[in-house]
């Protein structure tokens, strides 16, 4: 934000002022126009320069947050006034950082139009300082030449980043803090009027310190704001967000969703066959989020479409844009970290690039009450393991008074064709007012410096790098168009029907994309390649394995390809959900990905930023399965990528055609998640506990969980067909008992829940409404004071009294074991009054083999006679055989019951129409 100030000064002041190292172009005018008037005719009245006073206005700012200028001041420096962003209670481990590297100067022209930053700045400004609505903020004198649009004010980010686990939200009072310049006027409303008492003053210059004119009324005060703030975290989002046309269903255990839209939007499958250009993007007809192996192929499929374009326009030789572009540097990056009160800590970092050569800068702030002695260490290492494989390294101690700051720097010559990571430790002799920072800067240094603008014979990059949005391949497409057109697919285009072209090449290199929470590991890159390149040779396109010019190259050299958050340099994706992937490409002298050797030669950064969470908790967008990516001899060997299991028992199967499975975490192996896993296919589970059965598949990445259960079944339904004769005597039981491979066995305390069929009216023995009397009710196990032999293993039904003679039919499903045969059977001493109703037959045994050529649950086919794989399953529900129930972060499979016995009740509807009342 910025004011005018009356500046008053000796004449001797002025003309040093104006002659100082900043030369500002305010004071350097103002005195030239004093001394012709008041030297220059001699109208100083014998006066010297320290006896006349002058004073004049002077631009400075009230806060400059960034340290940058709004205008070219380029011998100027300034301070950065952004001091520190906190979060006041910190009920959610978060870490909270100014983000200034992008800030933004506002003038009065650019908001009044109520367009910047949401139509909302023009009002804040005014609310803020009465000064504007007084239209005093502009200098209406006619000899201003300078700022006639001064800035009024910046825009500066903040970031807030968790720290430590913890997915619920959170409210906290946000304090952010800065230094704040005022000059004579505390409120900035009024007249703003200092007195220099030295000539140091300069344009935006104009303070208390003595580099500053030791001016009288200017000070430097603390300014703080403070925001309530709400923190989404994941459970803030819908529980399940389905398509429109999901089929809803509403089951005994919960509503649920079913059909090829209530789905996850995850694809199990990592096969080159079927990645499309646009998988992964939102703009996808058939969208679903990518893991990072999904996702590298997406983008080499990207970066080919890419070369093939600027192959058959010949590279664009001999084409170069008329205009002039800047450029923009990707080996550069700085952070402000708030020391807390009490703590000694680095208090701000940058670092660049210039060749071969790092450079860096730090701040180590002092901010307790006593002086403290630190030793400080940059150590670069060539692995993200601090203290392993250290390759340069810069030491010092250094004793910083307190409440000052000491000021580092550290420069280091590296080997070309390296990755490396800096990491920055910090020591005391008092450990205890040491604060706890992960500072870590990676650090590319590639194999070959990409030739620059003025070396080659354009001054426009060849490059996709973004310029106003824009990247600067577009550049070319339109220069290449104004001449003999651009080719594409075959067709010439010209320069007035190219948007066609400009959209599909800029949707090469920008795109947005649906990503699941996952990691672009060295160890990735390195597994990725191995896998497609030795083991999935038939589905791996020639294009990315091949030995010359093969796209593989790209992924294993960090001198040619490096993925990375926009705003640092982590490979991690942080969260799951919507990204802004800018493919950011410099090509050097050419338009050429490789050398003629075969070897890369551009150089590729794929830049990730966070636009948006996904839109429900479902568990799978945290799940980052990668296919058979870094299997080894059984085990998952993965380094900061993917998921790896601890297996209770057997694996599960995930997809068929690489038979990929949840295969066990090898030692020293570090997945970005592990997932517990078991098989449960109990009969009492899967049967007799009335909030299991029926349930398929169970995910729950609740806190302190993260377990995945698979009890595989087969369904059966089936109806028991109960005859009450005139010489029935008061009370009925009927009994039946399970087997399982022959033997009698008894899952738990009950067997079945029965219910009248939904499809006719039917009558109880007692004369009431079959559906009253009979709705999920349990049966009960036998004793030995029922008239059956034997009891041990029997389960029953009890009627109290018989006032209607006839049929009754009771449903239910019976959900049992693929791997063994199951049979319903109705007790001996009971075959006079019951038996059973299935699809083929009514006897005293059924069967429970599933339904007859139902994919996934007839266990007489010869393939796909169950659910075998989370693939399989999701077939299932696409089907609407299986639905999903979604509560937090647990998400449920079950078989579809009610379709089950509506189609069965529809196949025996002959046979049911023979009961009570009907």
């Amino acid at each position: 934000m910025h004011e005018d100030v009356e500046v008053t000064a000796t004449a001797c002041d002025w003309e040093k002022a104006a002659s100082g190292s900043g030369w500002g172009w305010d004071v350097l005018y103002r005195w030239d126009k004093f001394f012709k008037a008041i030297f220059g005719g001699g109208g100083s009245g014998g006066k010297s320069c320290d006896e006349i006073l002058i004073t004049e206005k002077v631009s400075d700012y009230i806060i400059n947050l960034s340290g940058l200028s709004h205008r070219d001041l380029s011998k100027l420096s300034f301070p950065q006034d952004a001091l520190s962003a906190s979060l006041s209670l910190n009920l959610s481990n978060l870490d909270t950082n100014w983000n200034i590297e992008n800030a933004k100067f506002y003038d009065l022209n650019s908001i009044k139009d109520s367009n910047a930053l949401n139509g909302n700045l023009w009002q804040i400004v005014q609310e803020v300082n009465p000064k504007f609505k007084q239209g005093a903020v502009q200098d209406s004198d006619e000899d201003s030449l300078i700022d006639s649009n001064p800035p009024v004010a910046e825009e500066a980010g903040v970031i807030i980043s968790r720290v430590s686990a913890g997915r619920l939200s959170k409210f906290d009072i946000l304090e952010l803090k800065s230094k704040e310049h005022i000059h004579g006027d505390a409120l900035h409303a009024g007249v703003a009027e200092v007195f220099c008492n030295n000539g140091n003053f300069d344009s935006y210059r104009v303070g208390p310190q003595s580099e500053q004119g030791s001016c009288d009324d200017a000070i430097d005060i603390e300014h703080s704001e403070f925001f309530h703030i709400f923190l989404k975290g994941e459970k803030a989002r819908p529980l399940h967000e389905v398509e429109a046309d999901a089929n809803l269903v509403v089951g005994t255990q919960g509503v649920g969703y079913t059909g090829k839209n209530a789905l996850p939007k995850v694809k199990l499958d990592w096969r080159w066959t079927g990645k499309e250009l646009d998988s992964c993007d939102i703009n996808s007809a058939q969208v679903y989020y990518c893991d990072v192996t999904q996702f590298s192929m997406v983008l080499f499929k990207r970066l080919k479409a890419l070369d093939d374009f600027l192959q058959e326009n010949n590279y664009f030789q001999g084409i170069c844009p008329s205009e002039e572009t800047g450029q923009q540097s990707i080996d550069s990056s700085s952070q402000v970290f708030n020391v807390p009160e009490g703590k000694v800590g680095v208090s701000s970092w940058s670092y660049q690039r210039m060749q071969n050569t790092a450079n860096f800068q730090f701040k180590i702030k002092n901010n307790s009450t006593i002086d403290a002695s630190v030793d400080f260490k940059l150590a670069i290492n060539n692995s993200l393991s601090d203290g392993f494989g250290e390759a340069a390294s810069c030491i010092g101690s250094e004793a910083i008074d307190a409440g000052t700051e000491y000021s580092g720097s550290c420069s280091k010559s590296l080997a070309a064709d390296n990755l490396y990571y800096a990491f920055f430790d910090l020591n005391a002799q008092e450990p205890a007012i040491v604060q706890e920072q992960d500072i870590v800067q990676t650090i590319v240094i590639p194999l070959s410096e990409p030739a620059s603008a003025g070396s080659s014979d354009c001054s426009t990059k060849r490059s996709t790098f973004l310029n106003l949005e824009e990247p600067n391949i577009s550049k070319f497409v339109r220069e290449a168009a104004k001449g003999s057109g651009v080719l594409w697919n075959g067709k010439v285009y010209s320069s007035n029907e190219l948007k066609p072209v400009l959209d599909y090449v800029e949707g090469l290199v920008l795109f947005n994309a649906w990503l699941v929470k996952d990691g672009f590991s060295n160890d990735f890159r390195k597994d990725c390649i191995e896998y497609y390149n030795t083991k999935a040779l038939l589905d791996t396109p020639q294009f990315f394995k091949a030995s010359q010019n093969g796209f593989w190259q790209f992924l294993d050299s960090n001198s040619s390809m490096i993925f990375s958050q926009k705003d640092n340099n982590s490979f991690f994706l942080p969260d799951a959900g919507r990204y802004r992937v800018e493919l950011a490409i410099d090509f050097g002298s050419d338009w050429k990905l490789f050398s003629t050797d075969g070897k890369p030669k551009a150089f590729a950064k794929v830049l990730f930023a966070h636009l948006q969470a996904p839109n429900d908790l479902n568990p799978f967008y945290y799940i980052p399965f990668d296919g058979a990516i870094g299997l080894k001899n059984g085990f998952f060997e993965r380094q900061d990528y993917g998921t790896a299991f601890q297996n209770s028992g057997n694996g599960i199967k995930v997809e068929n055609f690489e038979n990929s499975n949840t295969f066990p975490k090898a030692e020293g192996s570090n997945p970005l998640s592990v997932l517990k896993t078991s098989i449960d296919s109990n009969s009492s589970i899967v049967n007799s506990t009335f909030e299991s059965r029926g349930r398929i598949l169970r995910v729950d990445l609740g806190e302190g969980k993260d377990e995945l259960v698979f009890s595989p079944s087969l369904a059966t339904p089936l109806a028991l067909k109960v005859s009450a004769g005139s010489s029935q005597d008061g009370k009925l039981a009927v009994f039946y008992d399970f087997l399982e491979s022959g033997k009698p066995e008894k899952p738990g305390k009950n067997l079945a829940f029965w219910n009248s069929p939904e499809t006719l009216e039917c009558l109880d023995f007692s004369g009431k409404k079959l559906s009253e009397t009979f709705n999920n009710s349990a049966d009960r196990q036998a004793s030995a004071l029922d008239n059956i032999n034997p009891w041990e293993s029997s389960f029953g039904i009890d009627w109290e009294s018989v006032e209607k003679t006839g049929n009754v039919f009771l449903t239910t499903v019976f959900y049992t074991n693929p791997s063994r045969q199951s049979v319903f059977s109705v007790h001996n001493d009971s075959k006079d009054n019951a038996l059973a109703v299935s699809r083929t037959a009514i006897a005293q045994q059924a069967v429970l083999n599933g339904v007859g050529g139902m994919r996934f649950n007839d266990s007489s086919r010869s393939s796909e006679a169950s659910i075998g794989s989370l693939e399989e399953l999701f077939n299932a529900v696409e089907s609407r055989d299986v639905f999903m129930i979604q509560k937090g972060q647990e998400l449920g499979f079950w078989w579809n019951e009610k379709k089950l016995l509506s189609s069965f009740e529809t196949s025996v509807q002959q046979e049911l129409q023979s009961c009570i009342g009907s």
